[in-house]
């Protein structure tokens, strides 16, 4: 059971679950109009992925130079997650004092 811990094999299936996790949600927005626009969590979804990948690359004891810049894309990903709602809640100010 360690083992299983301790291997990239559970950080595949988090990977793997959360993509499903992403394809179904954008899909049910699509087919209904309900739900998540997918703009409003693919960032954030992007961002929860590379810190993964960082992870599955340290314990697969890949260089120091790939987890460093899967770890710099995952920071890249929740600034700009971060920036898209400041701005997006601007916007909504803006057009409730107009």
């Amino acid at each position: 059971m360690e083992d299983f811990f301790s291997s990239r094999a559970l950080v595949d299936i988090a990977i793997l679950i959360t993509l499903l996790e992403g394809l179904a949600l954008a899909l049910y927005f699509v087919l209904t109009r309900k739900g998540i626009e997918p703009i409003n969590f693919a960032l954030n979804l992007l961002a929860g992925l590379c810190l993964m990948v960082a992870l599955r690359n340290a314990l697969t004891s890949s260089g120091w130079i790939w987890i460093a810049l899967w770890l710099f894309l995952g920071g890249l990903a929740h600034w700009a997650e971060v920036v898209f709602r400041f701005k997006n809640k601007s916007a909504r100010i803006q057009k409730r004092v107009e």
